[in-house]
């Protein structure tokens, strides 16, 4: 029996610009209580969705408001092998030509996936940067306040939880350390959820402008157009329900911008000026300039001379794995007076003969009369040496922070040490930039929620060196033994949450068992071994012990001067 549909007639104001000859209109019904409905008109191939998908596709355009589509978009990448005429050109006023910058990026890009030791460095500083941070509330007596901090800290860690902020600590120290500069813009979607968004250097530029302290950013709007008008043509017969892909570059913009760009696109402008609130120029080495410069630059001289080494090298290898034998014939061979000079049959042959030899695995060659010598010639080409590699390499290394002390000593050996202090205070430098931005954008994100700023917390990411265990406990001992702070503190610092730790502490106490109480202590109490017991001690065999029994668990007799001499017995013989 086919379900009967349930029909209603409505009265709805359809805008003019959706009604479309042949175009079907899609209507979803959002609130039964206060008749909210949503339109949907597909432009993107509707005629070939029947109802139902036309119906899901109008459902997930409608909650497609509650998420925050970004775009990448590919920096330019023009430069990859140089000359030191080249690197000596890009070192000079490069922290206020952009296009330098860009050329020496993508040179460094090259060495990253190519280069051993500055791909593998890159590798590892990704794979040990520190994501702890820390959120500092201010505190208060008042009931008023201390409902308006707990209001504040759900926001915010909300906000922080939404931004993914551990993969944004890496990824902005990954991105400063490879390029020198890292822009940053945050991102509010229409049901107030956040994103944090990086611009590339083509798109994003840095003014001459400074306000607060900080430099003004902007955004090359004709470059933002190119990129965007490049990456259209990949998308144009693609089909997919799950979003509407934008037709060309105004409707992108329009939708995945700032209002600011958005607006100087429509009035055609070459630079948008951008939110200072909503931004965060993150920079390296840029000596009071305009942009930064990666400490991998400074190795490119290096890394240069070392890929010249290589190629040498390596022709020479494959010069020297050659056999070139060298066969020598008589002169008499030319005649008397040594003018018959084409006598290729008798070299021919000599050759030939020779040759068939070789191919033998074991030779035994014969030559003829007029074959004076046979002699093996080897390349006298000789390797690159291997200080000279060394000295290259440890420049490399000490650019990026990497070096080497060595222990010297009158004995037969000397020890070296890797340090690698000046590479974690570099990445802790970085970071500290973060951290600014990360607290600029918490109080951007309370003043849209209407709190007042004296709640907004302080956010800080710890040190690196604090990822070793060993300095981590130092300094917890240092700081509950010495200065006397806080449980929470202390629990903080090992990663642990104050609060769950005493929830489970009450319940550990608090167990009930056949209607008595007693505690994790108490039941996880330890068996009687001789590592356990002692004569002398009786807190190990009072909890274990039975009342009831004697130490060697037989049954107690109900003559009490019979049990005290036993026990006295038992105790010195345990003495002895």
């Amino acid at each position: 029996m086919a379900k009967e549909i349930k029909k209603e007639k409505i009265e709805i104001e359809i805008p003019s610009d959706m009604v479309k000859e042949g175009k079907p209109i899609t209507i979803i019904k959002t609130n039964d209580r206060n008749e909210e409905y949503v339109l949907s008109n597909y432009q993107l191939n509707s005629e070939e969705l029947d109802l139902s998908q036309q119906q899901e596709f109008a459902e997930y355009n409608f909650n497609s408001n509650k998420h925050l589509i970004d775009k990448i978009i590919e920096e330019d990448k023009e430069s990859y092998i140089t000359s030191n005429e080249k690197i000596t050109r890009l070192a000079k006023d490069i922290h206020r030509n952009v296009e330098s910058v860009k050329d020496a990026n993508s040179i460094i890009e090259y060495y990253i996936n190519s280069n051993d030791l500055i791909g593998r460095a890159l590798e590892i500083i990704q794979n040990n940067i520190n994501t702890k941070y820390t959120l500092t509330f201010p505190t208060s007596e008042k009931k008023k306040d201390i409902k308006d901090i707990k209001r504040t800290e759900e926001i915010i860690n909300d906000f922080l939880k939404d931004v993914d902020i551990e993969n944004q600590i890496k990824k902005e120290c990954i991105g400063v350390f490879s390029k020198g500069n890292y822009f940053t813009y945050l991102k509010t979607g229409k049901d107030g959820r956040h994103s944090i968004v990086n611009y590339p250097l083509n798109i994003a530029e840095v003014s001459d402008y400074l306000i607060d302290g900080e430099p003004l950013l902007m955004i090359n709007v004709q470059n933002l157009r190119n990129s965007l008008i490049q990456t259209q043509s990949k998308y144009i017969n693609v089909k997919t329900k799950f979003f509407s892909i934008p037709k060309n570059a105004d409707e992108e913009i329009k939708r995945n911008y700032p209002p600011e760009v958005f607006q100087a696109n429509e009035d055609r402008s070459f630079y948008a000026f951008l939110n200072p609130k909503r931004t965060g120029c993150h920079r390296i080495n840029n000596l009071n300039g305009l942009y930064g410069v990666s400490p991998i630059f400074k190795a490119l001289t290096s890394l240069l001379m070392l890929e010249t080494i290589d190629s040498v090298d390596r022709d020479n290898i494959i010069a020297k794995a050659k056999k070139i034998v060298y066969q020598k014939t008589r002169k008499e061979l030319m005649g008397k007076d040594y003018s018959q000079t084409k006598k290729f049959q008798e070299v021919a042959y000599a050759q030939k003969e020779l040759v068939k030899a070789m191919s033998l695995k074991t030779v035994i060659y014969t030559s003829p009369p007029y074959v004076e010598d046979v002699e093996f010639k080897e390349p006298k080409t000789e390797l690159t040496d291997t200080s000279v590699i060394t000295a290259n390499r440890n420049k490399i290394l000490n650019s990026i922070g990497i070096s080497f002390l060595s222990n010297e000593s009158k004995s037969s050996f000397n020890s070296v040490e890797v340090s690698v202090d000046e590479l974690l205070k570099m990445i802790d430098y970085i970071v500290k930039q973060f951290s600014d931005t990360i607290n600029k954008y918490i109080k951007t994100v309370c003043e849209e929620n209407e709190i007042d700023l004296k709640f907004a917390p302080v956010f800080k990411i710890e040190t690196t060196q604090m990822m070793d265990m060993d300095t981590k406990l130092k300094f917890v001992e240092l700081l509950y033994s010495k200065i006397g702070v806080s449980y929470k503190t202390i629990f903080e610092q090992l990663g642990m949450d104050c609060d769950t730790e005493i929830q489970r502490r009450k319940q550990e106490n608090n167990i009930v068992i056949n209607k008595e109480k007693t505690s994790v202590d108490k039941i996880m109490s330890p068996h009687m071994t001789s590592f356990t017991a002692s004569g002398e001690s009786e807190s190990n065999t009072d909890s274990i012990i039975n009342d009831d029994t004697n130490s060697n668990n037989s049954k107690k007799t109900d003559n009490e001067e019979k049990n005290n001499y036993d026990k006295q017995r038992y105790e010195s013989n345990s003495k002895s």
